[in-house]
């Protein structure tokens, strides 16, 4: 793969400061790969452009640790979401991602889909709701999207087929874990350090 590396300050017009940012080009696209705010905002808009170059992706662990940030919007530019990338906002309760995006989508509950709803990809750590039915088109509930969620007690898994690794790992309320009568596998770790898996 190919690597472009850029570590500058960047202004933008949805923001009142400068922030440090570093943009790898993997792939042919742009990741947002580090960015270092120093502001306390509870809300966060990942910009979709940087320097005229397009924004296309955010890298595992883009940012550092936050604990201000409650909503984040995913504009429809952002088409590549790695894994991970989403983990380090302690406090986050809701993704909500724009229309037009052509790869994601958040249901009104402000957890993270794929936009063909085939896959569950994130479900924001510090959502105060205890139960959640996932949507009944889901047959993929990727690695660590609800990895240390804190107050989940209880899942309707509805139509999964296939439970990523560390999926529900130190999500520890987790309890009951309903629907599943089409899984067919569940990977490594998947609820490790859940009352679920002490009870089972």
């Amino acid at each position: 793969l190919f690597y472009i590396i850029l570590a500058k300050q960047f202004s933008c017009s949805q923001f009142s400061v400068e922030q440090d940012y570093v943009i790898i080009r993997k792939g042919g696209l742009y990741y947002l790969h580090e960015w270092n705010r120093t502001i306390e905002d509870e809300e966060w808009i990942i910009p979709d452009e940087i320097d005229g170059k397009p924004i296309s992706g955010l890298s595992s662990g883009f940012t550092l640790s936050q604990t201000s940030v409650k909503k984040i919007y995913v504009p429809k530019g952002i088409t590549a979401i790695e894994t991970g990338a989403l983990f380090n906002f302690k406090n986050l309760e809701e993704v909500e991602v724009d229309n037009t995006n052509p790869q994601y989508y958040s249901d009104n509950e402000g957890v993270l889909y794929s936009k063909s709803l085939n896959d569950l990809i994130y479900y924001p750590r510090a959502k105060k709701e205890t139960t959640y039915n996932i949507n009944s088109n889901t047959k993929l509930i990727s690695d660590n999207a609800f990895n240390a969620v804190k107050y989940l007690s209880s899942v309707d898994i509805g139509n999964v087929e296939y439970i990523g690794e560390k999926a529900f790992y130190k999500s520890i309320n987790i309890l009951d874990i309903t629907g599943g009568s089409n899984l067919k596998w569940v990977d490594l770790d998947a609820f490790v350090e859940t009352k679920f898996f002490a009870n089972n």
